[in-house]
């Protein structure tokens, strides 16, 4: 498995050719291998992703929020810009157009938690975290990527389809 992670360019130099040079752009987009868990994020694990003078990858967490969301895509459409959304599941699934906005406009939407319990996933048993972190990655393919559950939700990672690696 394959997801993508746009890079923004810092400078309008990167500008895609159809948004003009006044843009910011996305300069390119990084591939992040899923295959045997994900490797990439220094806080956590053991690489990093490189990046070139004055590129950024440009994350948002915990949302989507119905207060700024639509202004954040907005401003990221009026720049040329793609960024990644790291969703909660539970709000997702009271606001899945705003998880389709996000995909339609060509941004990826990542999986976080179901419910972001407080203050980290460790204070919950092993088996309770790996269900909320399950029904987050649930909330993420079937409100973001129109996944079909119709037949039953998966009762393990292995046996569902993921558009996106976190």
């Amino acid at each position: 498995r394959r997801a993508a992670l746009a890079l923004a360019a810092a400078w309008g130099a990167a500008a895609a050719a159809e948004c003009g040079p006044d843009k910011l752009g996305t300069s390119r987009v990084a591939e992040v291998g899923t295959e045997g868990g994900l490797l990439i994020g220094l806080k956590t694990y053991p690489h990093a992703i490189p990046l070139a003078d004055h590129e950024v990858i440009l994350t948002f967490d915990d949302g989507p929020d119905e207060r700024t969301k639509p202004q954040v895509l907005t401003a990221l459409a009026d720049q040329c810009v793609r960024a990644t959304f790291f969703a909660i599941g539970r709000k997702l699934d009271e606001q899945p157009a705003l998880a389709r906005r996000e995909v339609e406009e060509g941004h990826n939407v990542a999986h976080h938690t179901y419910t972001h319990p407080q203050p980290t996933l460790t204070f919950m048993s092993e088996t309770a975290a790996r269900a909320d972190i399950l029904r987050g990655m649930i909330a993420v393919e079937r409100d973001a990527y129109s996944q079909d559950f119709a037949a039953g939700e998966p009762t393990d990672l292995g046996k569902l389809k993921l558009h996106a690696p976190f």
